[in-house]
């Protein structure tokens, strides 16, 4: 998919999508723990000696399932739900899973410098954090004025 006119997702549509990912992943753990303490029959779930390793299950599944998102469906739900596309910056094409994971890795590096890597999506002209540049991604909003008419017909279907 080549975009005719590119449009980028700026920093409060990203965050907005973040939140959305956010509060699906502690829904799933939430879920988790609830099913984990009846199993167990642990009176405070927040308290049996399980729960640090079920909050790493539940982030790592989320960071692989993320990767994978990213990659084979352009974003995960949060960024779907606010109709955005993680793209490659160069041919504007989805990402393949490796660079998928490096977008991911270089994401820990955004953050770390006070999320400054992070802010910089508010302030870049091409609205690309510190991992977009990293990982040569960017962010776009997909709308049906840059789908081929190919592609809305294959919808259509």
């Amino acid at each position: 998919m080549t975009l005719l006119v590119t449009h980028y997702a700026g920093f409060w549509r990203r965050l907005a999508a973040w939140l959305l990912d956010a509060i699906l992943v502690a829904a799933v753990f939430t879920c988790a723990l609830l099913v984990w303490s009846s199993i167990t029959g642990h009176q405070s779930a927040w308290f049996s000696p399980a729960t640090p390793a079920l909050i790493t299950a539940v982030a790592g599944s989320a960071c692989i399932l993320g990767i994978w998102l990213n990659a084979r469906l352009q974003g995960t739900p949060g960024k779907r739900l606010m109709g955005c596309l993680v793209v490659d910056a160069a041919s504007g094409r989805p990402i393949s899973l490796g660079k998928s994971m490096r977008r991911s890795l270089a994401m820990l590096l955004s953050a770390l410098p006070a999320g400054l890597g992070l802010l910089a999506i508010g302030w870049s002209s091409q609205r690309q954090g510190l991992h977009d540049r990293l990982a040569g991604t960017r962010v776009v909003i997909e709308d049906d004025a840059h789908k081929s008419a190919a592609r809305l017909a294959g919808e259509l279907r």
